[in-house]
């Protein structure tokens, strides 16, 4: 089975490299000359790209979940403020750490 599994492989490998060389050929007729130089190049490039990409990604995704956990803790503020202003004004005592917040 395994020798089986290495031949497909080498098939597939061989076919890939045809409709390699007729794309570059297709490419050569059309003004479009690409060396493995420039190929191997371009495809280091993109996958810096790609990298530096998820990296920052990640970090704005880090950011909004800050950010959301920020706005939770404001709102559940804000809403205790809001409930001590109305205390406030049925005469109950407003609390010194929401003066002035909002």
């Amino acid at each position: 089975m395994r020798d089986a599994e290495l031949q497909e492989k080498r098939k597939l490998d061989s076919e890939n490299e045809v409709r390699l060389g007729m794309l570059k050929n297709h490419l050569a007729d059309n003004g479009f000359v690409l060396s493995e130089v420039d190929l191997n190049a371009s495809f280091g490039a993109s996958r810096d790209r790609l990298h530096d990409l998820q990296l920052k990604l990640q970090q704005t995704i880090r950011q909004h979940e800050e950010m959301e956990v920020g706005l939770q803790e404001i709102l559940r503020e804000k809403g205790r403020c809001r409930a001590e202003v109305d205390d406030a004004e049925f005469g109950i005592g407003v609390d010194e750490k929401c003066s002035g917040s909002f």
